[in-house]
């Protein structure tokens, strides 16, 4: 096993897919679509979403 090896490729649109998801959820229903999230975070997931997909995009310049 490659201990360099990339565990997972990602895109900018996976972020912005990802976010569109998150950000149409109340906390109920955030914190049943996203167990493995501590319930302290789930209220950010929305923005933070946002945030990596607007810093990948207009920030770094990455095409979506």
């Amino acid at each position: 096993m490659n201990p360099k090896a990339p565990v997972a490729k990602v895109k900018p649109s996976d972020f912005e897919k990802a976010a569109k998801r998150a950000c149409k959820l109340n906390l109920k229903d955030a914190e049943a679509a996203y167990p493995g999230v501590q319930k302290d975070n789930i209220p950010y997931i929305c923005m933070d979403l946002v945030y990596q997909y607007t810093l990948l995009v207009d920030g770094f310049g990455m095409s979506r």
